[in-house]
């Protein structure tokens, strides 16, 4: 009869040391998650366009370096839009004038049509997008 019980309860314990391995702090999820800001050079979200994915709190540093469509995205944003991915969770992102995300900044929770009514058309260099 002991070494019933004590077979199940090695069982049980297994289980649940199975069952706690596969969970995953939130803060861990989060950062696996790439969120995703669509920038265009012209007013409301037309002309050339592209979109650059970042890891929770992680910077897009320069935007010079960005070879999609015809390259050089530095000082160039007239629209962005962030894209929610994940239905339960919001995030925002935050265009800088500065490299490494430095410098007089804009936080962005949805669409912006025209960056010229936030004064800052023609200004980001960088990106860091989070959640909230």
């Amino acid at each position: 009869m002991r070494a019933a019980f004590s077979l199940i309860f090695a069982l049980i314990a297994s289980a649940t040391a199975a069952v706690i391995e596969v969970r995953e702090p939130a803060a861990t999820l989060e950062k696996r998650y790439e969120l995703r800001i669509v920038m265009c050079k012209d007013l409301n979200m037309k002309g050339i366009c592209t979109a650059i994915n970042t890891a929770n709190d992680g910077c897009y540093a320069d935007f010079r370096l960005l070879t999609q469509q015809g390259g050089n995205w530095n000082d160039q944003v007239t629209s962005a839009s962030i894209v929610p991915e994940m239905k339960d969770r919001r995030f925002s992102c935050t265009l800088y004038a500065d490299l490494n995300c430095t410098g007089r900044s804009l936080t962005l929770t949805g669409v912006e049509y025209d960056l010229r009514t936030k004064n800052f058309n023609d200004i980001a260099t960088s990106v860091k997008c989070r959640f909230y």
